[in-house]
């Protein structure tokens, strides 16, 4: 007996294996039914849009606490959460978004702003996280899992740096 979709996956298999034949690029020892692209090029573009999405990411939670909460209403929420020097804090982790995501963004200085970003991260879980499950709680909101999969981003960057296609690469590809 034949499953009514069984044309359909004859039809993407025909023109994956046209897609191996045209493409030199793709890995053609894997089942028909993947494709994957293993080159400098997909590893560089992957990085690019994670180096952006998360630099987007912050750029808006900066945005947010920057000009819609503000800095002295973030430092008073800050003080009430038991955050050290909340003023400073609220002012370092404005900073550390805004300014670090922009730079993530562009792949500038991007082992720093990750840095200042890490920081950031690392302070929001000992300071307001540290005794939340990791999965969110749906009644009360917390958890942790966001702010430890923004952290280890972070920590990524500071590891890997911008990659090929930033201004980091840019600028150190024209010293020599």
């Amino acid at each position: 007996m034949q499953h009514h979709t069984e044309p359909v996956f004859k039809l993407c298999r025909t023109y994956v294996k046209k897609i191996y034949r045209c493409l030199p690029l793709l890995d053609k020892t894997l089942p028909d039914n993947l494709v994957v692209m293993k080159n400098k090029i997909t590893k560089s573009v992957g990085t690019l849009i994670f180096r952006v999405a998360l630099g987007f990411t912050f750029v808006m939670h900066g945005f947010q606490k920057a000009f819609l909460i503000g800095p002295a209403a973030e430092g008073a929420a800050f003080a009430k959460m038991g955050i050290p020097a909340p003023d400073l804090s609220a002012y370092f982790t404005i900073g550390a978004e805004l300014i670090g995501g922009a730079l993530l963004i562009l792949g500038l200085g991007t082992r720093f702003a990750a840095a200042a970003i890490a920081i950031a991260m690392a302070g929001a879980f000992i300071f307001v996280h540290i005794n939340d499950p990791f999965i969110t709680d749906q009644k009360t909101g917390a958890g942790f899992e966001y702010v430890f999969v923004l952290g280890m981003a972070a920590i990524m960057f500071i590891l890997t740096g911008g990659g090929r296609y930033s201004l980091d690469s840019f600028f150190s590809r024209n010293k020599a």
